[in-house]
């Protein structure tokens, strides 16, 4: 299925509550994102961008789901949403998220912007089943979790000897996905048992 377009230039400079949309950073389905940026204080946020007649029934349990996750790592956290006109009077929804500088799983494996090594590997997949098991605990489910919606955030300059940080984001509408149940009720060990005898060339 072909990627959405959108006419970007129609949202771009609209002022959100403080923020105001600078350029976009990513789109799917059914809507685009753009890197948003209050001037004072200094603050960046990511905005999605949902034109009208692209919301569907029940779009409002992703931010429920996150809503239960809140502070769990690795988890990109809501802020707040609302309804906007763009530039031609046509009505939208957006959502303040956090913004993470980087790039999806897909892009990352792609682009190779740091080594693939194993304890990279070991990484991602701790931090999912962490994130999984506390779905599991609140009774939710991922419902769209894929290599798109997984992200991977830049080193933080300011910490010491920081690493790529994995996120999970774009919980979805949908109420159950396998693969978080067949992920959590593995045993942790047996997963990185299973990674550590993966042969793959990461050169």
């Amino acid at each position: 299925m072909a990627t959405q377009t959108y006419d970007y230039e129609c949202y771009k400079d609209l002022q959100i509550n403080d923020y105001i949309l600078k350029n976009p950073v990513g789109q799917g389905k059914i809507g685009c994102v753009f890197k948003a940026v209050r001037p004072s204080p200094y603050d960046i946020l990511a905005c999605k961008i949902i034109p009208e007649g692209k919301l569907k029934k029940g779009w409002e349990r992703e931010l429920q789901k996150v809503i239960k996750l809140r502070d769990i790592p690795n988890v990109v956290q809501y802020h707040s949403h609302g309804t906007k006109l763009d530039k031609n009077n046509r009505p939208f929804t957006w959502i303040f998220w956090n913004f993470i500088e980087g790039r999806n799983l897909k892009e990352y494996i792609i682009n190779r912007p740091w080594p693939l090594t194993l304890a990279f590997v070991e990484d991602v997949a701790k931090v999912l089943l962490n994130v999984l098991f506390s779905c599991e605990h609140e009774e939710i489910y991922h419902g769209d979790l894929h290599v798109g919606n997984i992200l991977i955030g830049n080193p933080d300059a300011r910490q010491y000897d920081s690493k790529p940080i994995i996120w999970v984001s774009d919980f979805g509408y949908g109420v159950y996905l396998y693969l978080a149940v067949d992920l959590y009720r593995c045993h942790f060990k047996i997963q990185l048992g299973r990674c550590r005898q993966l042969r793959y060339d990461v050169q």
